[in-house]
This record gives structure tokens, C-alpha cells and sequence, in this order.
């Protein structure tokens, strides 16, 4: 999730997680990351490179940030990277890594949100 008061590298911690888990959670391998990247003239990468975005060392550049985002279904960069922030809707309410975590699991597993909420009730 984005803040304006975490530092560089948390945030791009945060932006790696976010794109790390959308690849797993569609399915797309490293290596189809690399091929998409060369076959559409974007950039040529090893998947060292795309390891290196996913756990914060470096970010694309925005070209291949959208090629990315193209790839992986992303239609609302908004909503998909949280650059508006818990705070804005729930002020009240903070979050610790730990539930930003889970959060991102739940997400990525929809047909599992049925007996996860029975769980919980």
C-alpha cells in the first residue's frame, strides 16, 4: 500500500509485492514475463531483472510498468497499487504488514472467500 511517509525502498517493497503476487495470482510464469517484454519491442530482461522489480532492489521504467500492467489484467492502477491508502476510507483503521499480507492471499484466492468468511463469522 502506498504512503507518502514510507521511504523509497518501502515503497518499492510494497510496489514489488503488489506485482509479484497479480503474476502468481494469473498464472504467468518469469520466463512468459521475459518473452512478453522482447516479443513486444518493450525490453529485453532477464527474469533476474523481473525478481529484482517483484522484491523492491529496482522498478521498471513506465513503459514496461504498463506493459506489466497490460499483461497482468491491471485496469485501475488506483485500486490495484492502493495509491489513495487505507486511511482515506477507514482513518481510524491501521494495518500492519502482517494483514496487508493476508489481504493480498485472500484477494488472490476469490473462490475461497465463502469459507473464509465462515470461518470468521
Amino acid at each position: 500500500m502506498y504512503n507518502e511517509k514510507l521511504d523509497i525502498k518501502s515503497r518499492r517493497r510494497c510496489f514489488g509485492r503488489i506485482i509479484k503476487s497479480i503474476r502468481h495470482k494469473n498464472g504467468i510464469s518469469a520466463e512468459q514475463v521475459v518473452d512478453y517484454l522482447e516479443e513486444n519491442d518493450i525490453q529485453s530482461i532477464s527474469p533476474s531483472t523481473l525478481y529484482s522489480w517483484e522484491n523492491g532492489s529496482s522498478v521498471p521504467n513506465s513503459v514496461t510498468f504498463l506493459a506489466l500492467c497490460n499483461l497482468y489484467s491491471i485496469d485501475n492502477l488506483l485500486d490495484t497499487f492502493q495509491w489513495v491508502g487505507v486511511k482515506h476510507y477507514y482513518p481510524a483503521f491501521k494495518i500492519t504488514e502482517s494483514e496487508y499480507e493476508l489481504i493480498l492471499k485472500y484477494r488472490a484466492k476469490p473462490n475461497m472467500h465463502p469459507a473464509i468468511k465462515k470461518i470468521l463469522d
